[in-house]
């Protein structure tokens, strides 16, 4: 381009009008403003803890089936249905059952805290519901009849709990247990299967209990003394596992403690057929499927009614309890092969 043209080419685009130019600088919506604000005080907001209170109303959490039914299985249940992120605070329950708690949160992903101490002041107190109580009173009728066994045993309960004296004392619901228990069985047992990590057992078991911790020794420091074989017993598992064999039933004894909540739920889910004394290793008979046969050997002297018989009525089982002479009864083979009935399953 020539000088001459390209200034005046200069001379136009000075004159020329210029665009306007903002008054602000671009900004987001205020819409999608507030939903990052939102996001980034997500990251940084503390999370309420939630401390779930036993109710106390029969037994230690330091006995197994106390801590199952009176404080784990019932606290799991809230925590899931109502998806809290925590973190969840609970008491220890003595050397041997604590573990086992920890273990059970973390399989459900659960962020579990064990705290003895007085709760944070801006902790969420949560007092759960006293199943265990609930499932051995049933049996029996209201506790508010005089010849309950545990009558005079919760007799402060109406100035106490008066939520969990009703539960005890009308009979619908009573009546409504058994389907409650379905219910919570119904929505703790898929993430339990999910967690199992151990191979499945053979298909009949024969529940051997387990040796008595130090802890739980009469000069021990457990809130209640006694555990396990300690308390009762079933002799005789081994012959009783090989003449149960040779008849075609495929059957293994199984020492719940030995195993986590979570692969214990998976047993007796896949178990056909369960034999066992009476004691806290019935509380697992609610993850059994309908129709499932149950050995029961009853032993003397024992006041409570067991958990056996509201388990066996919610979950549906075929139960049968034979009555024990001792706290130590021999397991008869020819008893158990007829209670599991004539079609052994292989496997």
């Amino acid at each position: 381009m020539a000088p001459a043209a390209r200034s005046r080419a200069d001379a136009a685009g000075r004159d020329a009008p210029r665009p306007r130019q903002l008054r602000r600088p671009l900004r987001f919506p205020a819409r999608s403003r507030h939903r990052r604000r939102r996001g980034v005080m997500r990251l940084f907001r503390r999370r309420r803890p939630v401390l779930f209170k036993r109710a106390d109303a029969i037994g230690s959490i330091e006995h197994y089936y106390h801590f199952l039914w009176g404080y784990l299985l019932p606290a799991l249940d809230i925590a899931l249905t109502r998806r809290l992120t925590g973190p969840i605070l609970m008491r220890s329950c003595g050397p041997v059952l604590t573990p086992k708690l920890v273990e059970a949160a973390r399989d459900v992903h659960l962020d579990l805290r064990i705290d003895d101490g007085p709760p944070p002041g801006d902790a969420e107190i949560i007092t759960l519901p006293a199943l265990d109580a609930r499932i051995i009173c049933a049996p029996r009728g209201p506790v508010d009849d005089p010849v309950h066994p545990f009558h005079d045993k919760l007799a402060a309960l109406p100035r106490t709990r008066p939520d969990l004296h009703a539960a005890l004392c009308d009979p619908a619901a009573i009546a409504a247990l058994p389907a409650d228990l379905r219910a919570l069985r119904d929505r703790l047992l898929p993430p339990l299967l999910a967690a199992a990590r151990e191979p499945a057992p053979a298909p009949f078991l024969v529940i051997r209990r387990a040796d008595q911790p130090d802890y739980y020794d009469r000069d021990g420091p457990a809130e209640s003394k006694g555990y396990g074989a300690g308390r009762r017993s079933l002799e005789g598992i081994d012959a009783a596992v090989e003449a149960l064999r040779a008849r075609g039933h495929a059957a293994q004894g199984y020492v719940c403690d030995a195993h986590s909540v979570a692969d214990q739920a998976a047993a007796f889910a896949g178990a056909r057929g369960i034999a066992m004394v009476r004691g806290a290793e019935a509380g697992n008979l609610i993850w059994c499927r309908p129709d499932t046969p149950v050995l029961i050997l009853e032993p003397p002297g024992m006041v409570a009614s067991p958990p056996h018989e509201t388990m066996a009525a919610a979950a549906r089982l075929r139960l049968t309890v034979l009555p024990a002479e001792t706290r130590a009864p021999v397991l008869d083979p020819d008893a158990v092969a007829a209670a599991w009935g004539p079609h052994p399953a292989t496997g």
